[in-house]
């Protein structure tokens, strides 16, 4: 009973997290209004575009969040409320988890990708490399990985040295293999891998989550802001790979991706060595 009341309240705190963002949600009109504005009175096409962007985004992640949040707090209530044995519990406490995890990317995504445009950020640049990376994602990502039975492996072949805002790298990396999961079935497998070619680091995330379809190709780093459900239902906010091209070209780096249907995906960044 400890566990479960510990749970409920770091949940409670989620909740009340993600109840600002429906309350920020509901300024919505007002950011519309906003646009307009900027629009009738032809002030610069970057700051309409801007609102209208931060409009649509504020509005697919209140849309996004709403439903996992009324499952998660049924859950909680559920556990409270009736008698469940302890694999029921422990399976339960796995779905919230894993839904809570999607969420809180998907508001660090949308709170980063923010920032970006409307401040403007500031690299700080230090010599490191992938594999710190993967060992920090490794721990961090551990109840993901357990909770979809995937295996997250990593390989580097040569000099892995890179100078890139750290932060950056990893919300990049993080992000292309949260998505690579999102999409894989259990059991699947994601692999990292660095590789040392002339000048060169190449970073690839592979999965074999059965590709992206040839109408989406465009989409994917472009917009418009729409999301797929992963294998488990996972929501997300859409601009996850956005956010991934803009950090990597901010660091001099350049990404795109290799797709068969059926099969996988691999994508691939390169950063100049240090």
């Amino acid at each position: 009973m400890y566990m479960i009341k510990e749970y409920s309240k770091s949940f409670l705190f989620f909740g009340l997290f993600l109840f600002s963002v429906f309350v920020w949600a509901d300024e919505t009109d007002s950011l519309k209004k906003r646009a307009l504005f900027l629009e009738k009175n032809q002030n610069s096409v970057a700051d309409t575009q801007l609102a209208e962007v931060y409009y649509q985004l504020v509005s697919l992640l209140a849309h996004d969040l709403h439903s996992p949040m009324v499952g998660i707090v049924s859950s909680i209530n559920l556990i409270q409320e009736e008698a469940f044995s302890k694999e029921e519990v422990d399976e339960m406490l796995k779905e919230i988890s894993s839904s809570a995890s999607a969420n809180l990317e998907g508001l660090d995504n949308l709170v980063k990708w923010t920032k970006t445009q409307m401040e403007g950020i500031e690299r700080n640049v230090i010599e490191t490399s992938t594999q710190e990376v993967y060992l920090e994602l490794k721990k961090e990502l551990r109840g993901l990985l357990k909770t979809k039975k995937i295996t997250l492996r990593f390989d580097k072949t040569g000099k892995d040295k890179v100078l890139v805002d750290y932060e950056m790298l990893k919300s990049s990396i993080r992000n292309l293999i949260t998505n690579a999961i999102k999409f894989s079935d259990e059991g699947q497998e994601v692999s990292l891998t660095s590789e040392e070619k002339g000048e060169e680091v190449v970073i690839k995330v592979v999965d074999r989550a059965g590709g992206i379809p040839k109408e989406l190709h465009k989409f994917i780093f472009e917009g418009p802001i729409t999301s797929s459900p992963g294998t488990k239902g996972e929501k997300g906010s859409g601009i996850g790979l956005m956010l991934v091209k803009e950090f990597i070209s901010i660091n001099g780096g350049n990404i795109h991706f290799e797709t068969e249907e059926g099969v996988g995906t691999t994508f691939i960044v390169r950063f100049k060595k240090a």
